[in-house]
C-alpha cells in the first residue's frame, strides 16, 4: 500500500526513513539552524582580524598596507579552490563539504593566534580563504532544495542576519580580548576557531536531504562525473545569462565598497586624528553599530523584496539596486564626518549606511537562485563568489591600504596613530563611487530579469519532466 508522504519527508533520501518521522518533518528548520552556526564562527574568524588588525601591526610591526595585503591574502586560496569546491558541493554530499571547509578555516584561525610575522599571518589567512570557499556556495544550494521560491529571500535573509551576528560577536570578543593585554591578540583567535573545530562532528552527521530532480538526474549519469567538457560548458552557459552578469557585476561592487569599510573602520577610529578610540571601544562600536542597523536592514530586503516579487517578478533586483544607491551618498557623508570628531553624527551615518545597505543582502542571493536552473546553483553561486572575492574583497584592502599609505610614503602617521586623514581620502575616494556603480547597474539589469527567471523555470520542468519518463 502506498503511504501519503509529507513535503517535509521527500526532501529526504530512501535511507532517511529509518529517522524518526517528527526528525524528518522538522529537519529543514533543524538543518537551517546549523547552517546558521556555522555561518556565525564563519564570520566571528574573519572579523576577529578586523577588530584586532591595529593591536597586530604594533606587535608585529607592520604598515597600513601591510593590513591591506593581509586583509585579501584569503583570497589567494578563494582563487584556487572555489570553483572546483563549487563542482563538489553540486556532486557530493554538502553536509561533508561543509563539514570539511569548517575544519579547515577553524584550524587555521587558531593557528592565526600562534604566528610571529607577516608571512605566517599571510599564510593562515590564506588557509582560512580555501575554506571559506566551499561553504558559501554548498550551503545556498542546500537552501535551494530545503525551501521553496516563495520564502528563499526570506531564509537567505537569516543566513544573512548570521554573518552580521557573526560579524558583530567577533569585532566585540576581539576588540575586548585585545584590550587586556600587550599580545593578546593571540588570544582572540584561539576563542574564535576552537568552537569550530567542536562543531565538525555534528555538522558531518547531518541528514543529506534529497536535491532537485534535476540535480538528481545529473548525479545519476555517470558521463558527467569528470567529463571536463560538460563541466565548463555549464560554466559557459551561465555567461549567457545576463541578468546573472548583472547581480555578479553587483557583488562585486558592492563587496568592494562594503570591505573596504570593515577592514579599515577599526583602524580609522584607533587614530587619534579622526577618533582615538581603544580596541575594546572599537569592538563595541563597529559590532553594536552592525547588530543594531545591519540586522534589520537585512531582514527588511528580503521580506520587502518577497512582498514585492508577488506583483512584480523583478522586486529582488530593484531591492538591491535601490539599497545601493542609497548606500553611496551615506557612506561619503559618514566618510567625511569622521574628520570633524564629531562623533555622533559619524554614528549616525554609521548606522544609517549599514541598514541601507544590508537590506539588499537576501534579495541578492535569491535573485540569483531564481535566474539560474537548479541544476547550476552551486556553481552560478561559486563563481558569483569567486569574483566577487578576486575583484571586490581582495582588491579593496589592498588598494585602500595602498591609497592611505602613498599619502604618508614614512609610514610615520600610522605607527604615531595619526592617519586618520590619509583613511579617510582613501575610503572617500573608493567606497561611495563603488556602491553608486553597483545601484545603477542594478537598475539596468531589470531589463532582463523576466526573460531569464522565466528560462530558468522552463529547463528546471523540463528536466523534471525528463527525470518522470525515466
Amino acid at each position: 500500500m502506498k503511504q501519503t508522504l509529507s513535503r517535509e519527508s521527500k526532501k529526504f533520501p530512501p535511507e532517511s526513513t529509518q529517522i524518526p518521522e517528527k526528525t524528518r518533518k522538522n529537519y529543514p528548520l533543524y538543518a537551517l539552524f546549523v547552517l546558521l552556526a556555522v555561518t556565525i564562527l564563519n564570520e566571528i574568524d574573519n572579523s576577529v582580524f578586523a577588530s584586532t588588525s591595529t593591536d597586530i601591526a604594533r606587535d608585529l610591526h607592520l604598515g597600513i598596507n601591510d593590513l591591506g595585503f593581509l586583509a585579501s591574502a584569503f583570497t589567494i586560496a578563494v582563487t584556487l579552490s572555489i570553483i572546483p569546491v563549487g563542482i563538489w558541493a553540486d556532486r557530493a554530499k554538502r553536509k561533508h563539504v561543509i563539514a570539511a571547509c569548517l575544519a579547515v578555516w577553524s584550524l587555521a584561525t587558531t593557528c592565526t593566534g600562534l604566528t610571529g610575522n607577516f608571512l605566517a599571518l599571510f599564510l593562515t589567512r590564506t588557509v582560512v580563504g580555501s575554506g571559506e570557499a566551499g561553504y558559501a556556495p554548498t550551503s545556498n544550494a542546500l537552501v535551494g532544495d530545503l525551501f521553496g521560491t516563495a520564502s528563499r529571500a526570506k531564509v537567505l535573509s537569516w543566513l544573512a542576519v548570521s554573518r552580521i551576528v557573526g560579524i558583530v560577536l567577533g569585532l566585540i570578543t576581539g576588540g575586548i580580548i585585545a584590550d587586556l593585554y600587550t599580545g593578546s591578540w593571540r588570544l582572540a583567535f584561539l576563542v574564535a576557531g576552537i568552537p569550530g573545530l567542536l562543531l565538525v562532528l555534528a555538522v558531518w552527521r547531518l541528514p543529506e536531504p534529497v536535491r532537485h530532480p534535476a540535480d538528481m538526474k545529473r548525479e545519476g549519469s555517470s558521463s558527467f562525473r569528470g567529463n571536463a567538457r560538460q563541466i565548463f560548458s555549464n560554466f559557459w552557459a551561465l555567461s549567457g545569462i545576463k541578468t546573472l552578469i548583472i547581480l555578479i557585476a553587483m557583488g562585486i561592487l558592492e563587496a568592494f565598497a562594503l570591505t573596504s569599510l570593515t577592514t579599515f573602520i577599526s583602524p580609522l577610529l584607533h587614530q587619534k586624528d579622526a577618533f582615538g578610540l581603544s580596541s575594546g571601544q572599537t569592538g563595541l562600536f563597529t559590532g553594536l553599530g552592525l547588530g543594531v542597523s545591519g540586522v534589520p536592514g537585512v531582514l527588511l530586503g528580503g521580506y520587502l523584496a518577497d512582498r514585492l516579487n508577488r506583483r512584480y517578478q523583478g522586486a529582488r533586483v530593484l531591492v538591491c539596486g535601490l539599497s545601493l544607491l542609497l548606500a553611496a551618498p551615506l557612506s561619503l557623508a559618514m566618510i567625511l564626518v569622521a574628520g570633524t570628531h564629531n562623533l555622533n553624527l559619524f554614528t549616525v551615518l554609521f548606522l544609517a549606511t549599514l541598514f541601507v545597505d544590508g537590506a539588499h543582502a537576501g534579495s541578492l542571493a535569491a535573485a540569483r537562485l531564481d535566474v539560474v536552473p537548479a541544476l547550476m546553483r552551486g556553481s552560478a553561486v561559486a563563481s558569483a563568489i569567486l569574483l566577487n572575492r578576486i575583484l571586490g574583497s581582495a582588491l579593496a584592502p589592498t588598494l585602500v591600504g595602498s591609497l592611505a599609505r602613498s599619502f604618508d610614503p614614512g609610514g610615520q602617521h600610522f605607527q604615531q596613530l595619526l592617519a586618520g586623514h590619509d583613511l579617510i581620502q582613501a575610503l572617500a575616494w573608493t567606497c561611495p563611487v563603488a556602491f553608486l556603480a553597483a545601484g545603477v547597474v542594478g537598475i539596468i539589469g531589470l531589463l532582463w530579469v523576466e526573460h531569464d527567471r522565466v528560462a530558468a523555470e522552463q529547463a528546471d520542468k523540463q528536466l523534471d519532466d525528463t527525470n518522470g519518463r525515466h
